[in-house]
């Protein structure tokens, strides 16, 4: 069925959506974010800063936590 049959038969046997508020979403933070019934969220903005600083270039992460990783047998 094309979409346009579609549309039409839902506006005669009713349903096919309702009213949908959009808003702005701006996240700072990792996360889910649900928009809840009715809503939706336009333009998402996502800004989450890097929890890694240039001290901690080289270090690999074991079990969530930044170790040192010494380079063995890599000759420059």
């Amino acid at each position: 069925m094309s979409s346009i049959k579609a549309m039409a038969l839902a506006k005669i046997v009713g349903g096919g959506g309702g009213d949908v508020t959009i808003q702005s979403l701006s996240v700072t933070q990792n996360g889910t974010y649900n928009p809840g019934s009715g809503k939706a969220y336009k333009p998402v903005v996502v800004n989450v800063a890097n929890s890694y600083s240039v001290g901690d270039e080289g270090k690999i992460v074991v079990n969530g936590q930044l170790i040192d990783n010494p380079a063995q047998g890599v000759n420059f």
